[in-house]
């Protein structure tokens, strides 16, 4: 379903991406508090990821394509199974993301969205 590890939390879990695709040191925490703040999971980056809903897992799962600011990111389904609310956060989400890189990044995702 996920490649979330369950007994980190989820500002852990950024940071362990951020580490690993590449971000200096001294730019992971500002890199992570954006994400967190971008992806509306403030109030549970703190939480164990095994007590997250699945609209936030999926939320977090995005941030984790985001962090590191890759030329190409695949999403697949990334809105299944979330309520509505959380479907246009993560659509709106990546409206941002796509401005924020303009010419430097390529989304593919795919979706059983009709809309």
């Amino acid at each position: 379903m996920n490649a979330l590890l369950n007994k980190l939390t989820g500002k852990e879990m950024l940071f362990l991406f951020a580490r690993l695709r590449g971000i200096p040191s001294n730019l992971i925490p500002q890199n992570v508090k954006r994400i967190i703040e971008m992806i509306d999971i403030k109030k549970h980056a703190n939480k164990y990821i095994e007590n997250y809903s699945g609209g936030n897992k999926k939320k977090l799962s995005l941030a984790l394509a985001i962090i590191g600011n890759s030329p190409v990111i695949f999403l697949d389904k990334p809105t299944v199974g979330v309520n509505p609310t959380a479907r246009r956060n993560i659509w709106s989400t990546l409206d941002h993301v796509k401005e924020s890189f303009l010419a430097h990044l390529a989304i593919i995702l795919t979706s059983h969205s009709m809309e």
